[in-house]
């Protein structure tokens, strides 16, 4: 059912606008825009596009200069020496030596309320075993059934672990 009500809104008597306006960026802001470009290129080549009309809404605020450094550039840029194709001393032999590492505390618990665990990678043979762990105390026990799998397997323990 519907009714019909005799009334009208107040609204408050306040005058407003709106407008467009051309918003403009930083020149480091048009760095992060081009993808983080080198600053040099990215001055340049943003000079170049602004020069040639090349880009329909490219506003430059004059009051801005191009930095030097970006924290993302400088991170991304971070060089390191290339990887050795193989070891200088890497074992030949399956079980001689074996790395070990213990990884843990987990954030979340898992099915078994595990959580850490011990890896070990046969350096010969590039096999890796994972163990789980309920707490670091397990860890000893662990690398001693570790070594004793390897000496049924190879009838010997490992040399380097």
């Amino acid at each position: 059912m519907l009714y019909l009500l005799n009334a009208c809104a107040e609204l408050p008597n306040r005058e407003s606008s709106q407008y467009a306006s051309i918003w403009t960026h930083s020149w480091d802001q048009w760095h992060r825009l081009y993808g983080h470009i080198s600053v040099h290129i990215s001055v340049n080549a943003t000079k170049s596009l602004k020069l040639n009309q090349m880009v329909d809404g490219l506003k430059i605020d004059d009051s801005t200069f191009p930095s030097e450094s970006c924290k993302a550039c400088i991170q991304a840029k971070q060089a390191h020496k290339p990887f050795l194709q193989e070891a200088k001393n890497q074992s030949k032999v399956p079980g001689e030596h074996i790395m070990s590492d213990v990884w843990g505390l987990a954030q979340t618990e898992s099915i078994g309320q595990w959580k850490y665990y011990i890896s070990f990678t046969d350096d010969g043979v590039h096999l890796t075993a994972v163990l789980f762990l309920k707490n670091k105390g397990q860890a000893f026990s662990r690398i001693k059934e570790y070594v004793a799998v390897i000496k049924q397997k190879f009838g010997k323990p490992p040399k380097f672990m």
